[in-house]
């Protein structure tokens, strides 16, 4: 699935809403995590970015399998000097009564998987830094 400019979406809004009421999350889960700090670091202030990434599988015609993986860095600057690298991979399973298509899938990518996800990223990351005897990282919530 390419990504699209959201105006070039082929599903208005109002059947998209239509759909979207037949979808319900099934399943979700932490297949894979990772945390690394560099204590050897300057203790300076420090920029933090998080990038995502989401891949969707259709499993038949009405259920869909979601991977969404985060990686938060933590650095003064430069990427490579990093202070704290935390990656993590959810995996959701949702299902419908009706037909999942493509176009739907789009969209609902975009807006509702990181609706599902964020709040499990950001109590990962607050437990892991609490973990690794830093300062709790609060994340914003995702508005």
């Amino acid at each position: 699935m390419g990504k699209k400019n959201p105006d070039e979406f082929r599903l208005s809004p109002q059947d998209y809403r239509a759909m979207l009421k037949h979808v319900q999350l099934e399943d979700i889960s932490l297949e894979e995590c990772s945390a690394k700090v560099r204590r050897d670091k300057p203790d300076k202030s420090v920029g933090i970015a998080v990038k995502d990434k989401i891949s969707a599988e259709l499993q038949g015609e009405n259920s869909v399998q979601i991977d969404h993986s985060y990686e938060l860095v933590a650095s003064p600057g430069a990427k490579k000097d990093f202070v704290l690298k935390i990656a993590c991979v959810f995996r959701l399973r949702y299902s419908s009564n009706e037909p999942l298509t493509e176009d739907f899938l789009e969209i609902f990518r975009k807006r509702n998987v990181p609706l599902n996800t964020w709040p499990f990223f950001r109590e990962l990351v607050q437990s892991i830094t609490q973990r690794m005897n830093l300062p709790p990282l609060t994340l914003p919530l995702l508005k």
